[in-house]
């Protein structure tokens, strides 16, 4: 794969940048359009299941004041309630596919996403490769299906760590601030988001260069790291 990467965002003449960019392009659109498609067809059709029951019990019992103060669930953080709970009301419908459009659209941009982390990560091929695994990834796909908060967190884990990973490479306040956004996003939409405090770092550490300067801060932070991904599971 970094061979590909190497390759593909080798020095080429201004047209063939161009035309690449392009390129990149279309293929990254038929990637959304093709995971959207299989996203979407069964988010109407579909009787809810136990869990989203739950949030459909949150959603209607409660109010945005509510479940700004985690009122409206005794475990799950409030940040997808409050979309599921806008899209209700601007809908002035509870159902099925309305319960489930937050999370369809954040399975979505998971696609574009995983795109720019790849790219920010090792270029446009190993971009599109992220890309074309977060678009049919079956848990992906699944999770977008479901008015759950799963897919918000992904979203926001994957912005996270590009963010991170550009902060570290030229550092700008803005930069460091939207990492930091990213971050509490994920640990406001999902307790699973937690493992974007883990993510994000440990994305860094897998591109950064290393030197012998910094080779025992590395080490720390992986074995940080695995020790507090084997707590949380």
């Amino acid at each position: 794969v970094a061979r590909a990467a190497d390759a593909f965002d080798a020095p080429a003449t201004l047209a063939g940048m161009s035309d690449r960019r392009f390129a990149v392009r279309i293929v990254l659109g038929l990637l959304i359009v093709s995971g959207a498609a299989v996203r979407v067809w069964p988010i109407a059709s579909r009787p809810l299941w136990y869990d989203e029951v739950m949030t459909w019990k949150s959603v209607v019992e409660s109010s945005f004041a509510s479940i700004l103060l985690w009122r409206h669930h005794h475990e799950h953080p409030p940040l997808s309630y409050l979309f599921v709970k806008a899209g209700v009301l601007v809908s002035g419908s509870d159902a099925e596919w309305v319960l489930r459009l937050p999370s369809l659209l954040a399975g979505i941009l998971c696609i574009p996403a995983a795109y720019l982390l790849g790219r920010v990560a090792h270029g446009r091929a190993v971009g599109l490769l992220a890309a074309a695994l977060a678009a049919f990834a079956l848990n992906g796909i699944t999770q977008s299906q479901q008015a759950r908060m799963y897919t918000l967190a992904l979203l926001a884990t994957l912005l996270g760590s590009a963010a991170a990973i550009q902060a570290l490479r030229r550092p700008t306040p803005r930069r460091w601030a939207l990492a930091g956004l990213a971050a509490g996003l994920a640990l406001l939409a999902s307790n699973s988001g937690i493992a974007t405090c883990i993510t994000v770092p440990l994305s860094v550490l897998a591109v950064l260069p290393v030197t012998r300067r910094d080779a025992p801060y590395r080490r720390a932070l992986l074995v940080g790291g695995v020790a507090a991904t084997a707590v949380i599971a």
